[in-house]
């Protein structure tokens, strides 16, 4: 979405400490704003912009509204306010080109592959907080019937208290998987809906390598191959 990557290529260069004087080497260094400025203009706080410069999160319409009123040329072609049915009430998710694996390992990639419209309301209904959602792709059949391969899950990166029953986004060493857990006497299990794939038993000494990165709380699917 170059969109984006323009917006945050503009902060970068807002917010980096450049010499007051170009001409002069030993001019002192001093930055056009910080951070917490701009947060403060587009009505959002230093940390979710901050999440938002690292490609962490997204913003809310609203929100990229103003950034991009502050940062660039408003009639600038394919802007975030030129992107129809886009409303106060929405946000825009990011979704990551990192994919849980049900079944196979992968390498995580933080970057966002773009940006998904969702109403405020409906990640309200969910339980979860606009700045702690992000979209991935599902790969493998680890956990078939309910999530097949290729399928989109909505994580909620606020809710990492491990529930037995509940499914989770897990990291496991270098693996990225989507699992149900399950309580058990000597810790917790990652379970796989499909029958053909092993549970997988965290203990004591896998507690460094074990990691929960949210919970699932919704997904879709494309019908269409």
């Amino acid at each position: 979405m170059e969109d984006f990557d323009i917006l945050r290529e503009r902060l970068i260069q807002l917010t980096a400490k450049v010499p007051k004087d170009p001409t002069d080497p030993n001019s002192k260094k001093t930055r056009s704003f910080t951070v917490n400025q701009i947060a403060g203009i587009i009505g959002v706080s230093q940390s979710s912009l901050s999440r938002f410069i690292r490609n962490e999160s997204g913003l809310s319409a609203e929100a990229m509204r103003k950034l991009e009123k502050f940062c660039l040329n408003p009639t600038s072609e394919g802007s975030v306010q030129n992107i129809p049915g886009i409303g106060a009430g929405d946000y825009l998710v990011p979704k990551q080109f990192a994919k849980a694996g049900a079944g196979s390992s992968l390498i995580v990639e933080s970057r966002a592959e773009g940006f998904y419209k969702f109403e405020i309301s409906f990640l309200k209904k969910l339980g979860i907080s606009p700045e702690d959602a992000i979209l991935l792709d599902v790969f493998g059949t680890s956990m078939e019937p309910l999530l097949h391969d290729k399928d989109t899950i909505l994580i909620d990166r606020g809710d990492k208290d491990l529930r037995d029953g509940r499914i989770y986004l897990v990291g496991l060493g270098e693996e990225l998987l989507v699992k149900q857990v399950q309580k058990t006497p000597k810790g917790w299990c990652l379970i796989s809906l499909n029958p053909s794939y092993q549970p997988i038993q965290i203990e004591d000494e896998d507690a460094e390598q074990f990691r929960v990165f949210g919970r699932v709380k919704w997904f879709c699917r494309t019908l269409v191959n």
